[in-house]
């Protein structure tokens, strides 16, 4: 039996918990800042998923929304910084803390996603991690626009690429790059500075995981601003050290399958718990296991 994070305020916080895992936090006060990367073009930060701005004379665009009681913090946060109304939303996965803004701003702007995440947006989904369900979004939250592997979008002077990462941190996963400005946003499958998730519910896997943060690597140079899905603005060491810190995961726990533990004695050998000092946060590192171990054994990971 997977084990749930025993902590009700880790569970509120958590990204991909369902759409209305914050409901009873509706209302309060949740400060964002607005990060100024390059002219015209913005990263809020606060609760739920890292959103990316691009203002200009095409209408403003967005890199997902938060959560639904986010949407007037977003158009006020536009507004401090003279953009105009959003003509555009790129979700870079599902999950409510990325997409809960869809249907607020779905009247006036095109949803452009992966298919996969129109899919689950449109269905009722489960989570076996957390042992929940999340209903089916409203149609105004469903994307408009989808896309199997890439897409190209030319506004506000900025060519952005958006490019399907697949099977990672679940199976709908988008990054998009900023070519002009060199700003590169990876969604969830970078948690800049700590334990990254995996939702195997939803078709991620760990080694796709760790193949979108190399495809990140690839994409990004030197100079590369990245956004993360969650965490402060990082740059190409920090995406590195994600890289790092998830290949290290995987191995871990694999050497615990190879030497013939099952998942209950990999638990309480946990080969993880000195990391969660340095990374514990949303993710602990018995959570960790008890994805890790099914995936590696499994899941997609074993099958490839």
């Amino acid at each position: 039996m997977l084990r749930t994070l025993a902590a009700a305020a880790m569970l509120a916080a958590a990204p991909a918990a369902a759409h209305d895992a914050h409901e009873k936090q509706a209302g309060q006060d949740w400060p964002f800042e607005v990060v100024n990367i390059a002219p015209n073009l913005f990263m809020l930060e606060g609760r739920g998923g890292n959103v990316g701005v691009l203002t200009g004379d095409d209408r403003t665009f967005i890199i997902d929304d938060k959560f639904a009681d986010n949407a007037e913090q977003i158009r006020a946060a536009i507004q401090s910084v003279e953009g105009n109304a959003v003509g555009y939303v790129v979700n870079t996965h599902w999950h409510g803390d990325h997409t809960g803004g869809n249907a607020s701003f779905g009247d006036q702007a095109t949803i452009i996603a992966h298919e996969n995440v129109r899919q689950r947006l449109s269905t009722d989904q489960e989570s076996e991690i957390f042992d929940r369900s999340t209903p089916a979004s409203p149609e105004e939250a469903w994307p408009v626009v989808t896309f199997t592997r890439d897409v190209t979008l030319h506004l506000n002077g900025q060519t952005a690429h958006v490019e399907h990462i697949p099977n990672a941190h679940t199976d709908g996963d988008a990054v998009i790059y900023f070519t002009e400005a060199d700003v590169l946003h990876m969604g969830d499958i970078f948690f800049n500075q700590s334990f990254p998730f995996i939702d195997t519910s939803s078709g991620g896997s760990i080694d796709g995981f760790i193949a979108g943060l190399a495809r990140g690597l690839e994409i990004a140079g030197e100079d590369t601003t990245i956004m993360p899905g969650h965490g402060p603005l990082a740059t190409r060491a920090d995406l590195q050290a994600a890289h790092d810190l998830a290949v290290m995961l995987r191995d871990r726990v694999q050497a615990s399958i190879d030497e013939g533990l099952t998942l209950e004695e990999t638990l309480a050998d946990n080969p993880l718990a000195d990391l969660d000092e340095d990374y514990a946060g949303f993710m602990d590192s018995e959570t960790l296991v008890n994805i890790l171990y099914p995936d590696l054994t499994e899941g997609l990971s074993a099958q490839n």
